[in-house]
This record gives structure tokens, sequence and C-alpha cells, in this order.
């Protein structure tokens, strides 16, 4: 018998967790100073995008410091305290009630006033309505990150983490906007994502993946970073499924803006580009397990 793969390593999934909460609270703190500064430029990545609002800024500062209070030892040993627990379901709790406040906000057109409970002067002087409002997709990750936050460790009978789907779906709701910032998209045109920055998304990505990273052995992700086959496989071929795919996207989408094809033929490109990726990673999935076996 061959070897048996090694896994991934726990420390590892867990430093990034720990790296991600970090980068959350640092961008937050940045983006709350150039509001306080009027420094556009720390607000937005680049001229003419959207800005990250001063309550989005406050609760990547909150969901990074519970992830942060929470994180698993990887390091000197460290471990979560029973006042680092209380601490962070506290700073989870807030992320919770702000995004479901702004989600209302936008979904039923209630004033809570919870979009200008920091800088509202500058935030008015804008001349933006709702200068300060989430957008409904922010709105509705943060909620979806903070309640991760608070069930991280449970676990039902079952053997499932909660926390893990929750997760998940809010980095994919980043996920769709970074996609959309990458074909070009400058303002979005579907009311939910509609003012949701780029660096805003980008850290949705980050905060869902280290969610799943703070706990690596255990739910879903104890598929991934298993020392068998199965484990390994899916590890070697879950980048390859992500980016191929995007950049066929990619590809398909400047090809008709050059006008190389219309919008039909194009949507035949880019579905056969995706069987065409398939296939091929399928083939070479055999072919390394037979050699393996």
């Amino acid at each position: 018998m061959g070897k048996t793969p090694e896994s991934g390593s726990p420390r590892a999934y867990q430093l990034f967790s720990a790296i991600a909460a970090g980068t959350a609270i640092v961008a937050g703190i940045t983006v709350m100073a150039g509001w306080w500064l009027h420094i556009t430029g720390l607000t937005s990545i680049l001229p003419g995008l959207a800005t990250m609002k001063p309550n989005t800024a406050i609760c990547f500062v909150l969901s990074g410091a519970a992830l942060w209070l929470q994180r698993a030892e990887f390091a000197g040993g460290w471990r979560a305290g029973r006042a680092a627990k209380t601490a962070a379901r506290i700073c989870a709790a807030i992320v919770v009630a702000l995004g479901a406040a702004n989600l209302c906000e936008r979904l039923f057109g209630w004033d809570l006033g919870v979009d200008e409970l920091v800088f509202r002067r500058t935030l008015l002087a804008t001349n933006v309505p709702n200068p300060g409002l989430m957008a409904a997709a922010t709105a509705m990750a943060f909620t979806l990150i903070g309640a991760a936050l608070l069930v991280l460790d449970w676990e039902t009978r079952q053997k499932r983490r909660p926390a893990q789907g929750l997760a998940l779906i809010a980095a994919l709701t980043g996920a769709i906007a970074v996609l959309g910032y990458v074909y070009g998209v400058r303002v979005f045109s579907v009311s939910v994502y509609a003012s949701m920055a780029l660096h805003t998304a980008i850290l949705f990505v980050a905060m869902g993946a280290a969610v799943l990273f703070a706990r690596p052995n255990r739910g879903m992700m104890a598929v991934l970073t298993n020392n068998g086959l199965g484990g390994l496989v899916a590890r070697r071929l879950l980048p390859i499924l992500i980016v191929l795919p995007v950049i066929a996207g990619w590809i398909r989408l400047k090809g008709q803006q050059y006008g190389y094809y219309g919008t039909e033929f194009g949507l035949a490109i880019f579905t056969a580009s995706n069987v065409v990726i398939s296939v091929v990673v399928l083939w070479v999935t055999a072919l390394w397990l037979n050699r393996t076996d």
C-alpha cells in the first residue's frame, strides 16, 4: 500500500482564520479613520467605486474581534476563556442586530436611524439618499456572519456545524459582488447589491472562509482536511474548479464586448468551456487516483 496522504495542517487553517480576523479589524478601523478625517481614499479602494459605510466598518471590527477572541489554539497553546467567549458573543450579537436593522430599513423602508449612528454630518454632506445605509446584501451577510460567530462551537447530534453553513452563504454573497467588479461592474444595477464596496465584498469572502477555517476538523470542513484520498483530492481540485470557470467567464464577456459574437453564442462558448474544464479535471483526477492506487 502507498503512503497515507498528509492532511491539511489545522494550524495553517487556524492561522489564516486569525489573520483574516485581524485584517477585518484593521480595515474597519482604517475606513472609520477615513470618514473621520474626510479622506475618501480610505473609504473606497478606487475613485468612482462605492465607499464602505461607517456601520459596515464597525461591523467588520466587531466581527473580526469576535472571531479573534474565539480563535482555537494554534500558537502558544492559547485558548479562549470564559470572559473572551462572552465578549465575542456580545460583539457577534451587535453585528447581528446592526445587520438585521439595516436589512429591515432596506426591505421595509423603516427609519430606525442606524445608518446615521456615526459621522452623521459627514454622511449628510454627501447629498446622497440614505448615505450611511448598507446594501441589502451587506446587511444580510453581516446577519449571517454574526449568527455564525454566535454559534461557532455549536454542533448538532448529527455532528453538523450550522455556523459553517451560515459562513459559506455569507462568503458566496461577497463572492458574487467580487465577480461583478472583476467583470467590470462599477455600479450594481441589482438593488440588493447597490452600494456594496469592493473591499466590503472581499472582506466577506475572507471572513466567511475564516469562520470555516476556525474549526477545520469539524463539520463539513472535516471532509476537506482529513488525511484520506477524498480530502487530498478535494484540496487539489477546489482551487482549480473555482478559478478556471471565473477565467472562462471573463474571456467570454470580453469577447462579447469586443463584438466577436453575440449573447447567445457567448453563452454557448461559456457552457462548452465549463464542460471541457469539468471533463479535463475529471480525467486528470482519475489518472492521478489510478497511479496512486
